[in-house]
């Protein structure tokens, strides 16, 4: 019996190819990888601090984010 994983899930649009994603100040890899195709970051349901790194460490995206149960998708500029 599998049971399905309902923990909300982020994704990442528009984000550079070697930009670095951060959840809650731990990086957790290139934001690229979580383009929700079918790639989505899973996460606790709560309140997370994404921060989104240009490969030159230049901040492109720091945002609190709230997630209960669904995909949230952040466009990264």
């Amino acid at each position: 019996v599998k049971t399905p994983d309902t923990r909300p899930s982020l994704a990442f649009v528009g984000a550079p190819e070697r930009a670095v994603l951060f959840l809650d100040g731990v990086r957790t890899g290139r934001a690229s990888q979580y383009d929700g195709q079918p790639n989505v970051l899973l996460v606790e349901p709560g309140t997370h601090l994404v921060t989104i790194k240009g490969a030159d460490g230049a901040v492109l995206l720091e945002q609190k984010v709230f997630v209960e149960s669904e995909l949230k998708t952040l466009k990264v500029h």
